[in-house]
């Protein structure tokens, strides 16, 4: 008897342990990998590049960037913008050494997500 409770008990231990991993990694897959690259963000051409699955990521990616090069910075508006077919925002922002700039984002990859 002993011996079958102790059987049921790893079953029932390997299952919750089974039901966990695929609840973990199914919650990684929805919060998603975003990324940077492209240029410096002085123009469309110079846009940083932000590769995210969703708006709310790719929104989120583009304040961090600013944090990241601009610590200190005061938001200012944030237009959309659109060329040679792709999607853009343009945040304008004074620096902390209050310097306005404006700063392009290549947004195409999350855009209406």
């Amino acid at each position: 008897m002993r011996i079958v409770q102790r059987s049921e008990y790893l079953k029932t231990w390997r299952t919750f342990c089974t039901v966990l991993l695929v609840a973990m990694v199914l919650g990684c897959k929805s919060i998603g990998h975003v990324t940077h690259s492209g240029g410096d963000g002085s123009s469309f051409e110079q846009a940083v590049i932000v590769e995210a699955a969703h708006e709310s990521e790719g929104i989120r990616a583009e304040y961090r960037w600013l944090s990241e090069h601009y610590p200190g910075y005061k938001r200012g508006p944030q237009h959309l913008r659109g060329a040679n077919g792709r999607a853009y925002d343009q945040l304008d922002i004074v620096t902390a050494g209050g310097q306005h700039r404006s700063v392009y984002f290549d947004i195409t990859s999350f855009f209406g997500k």
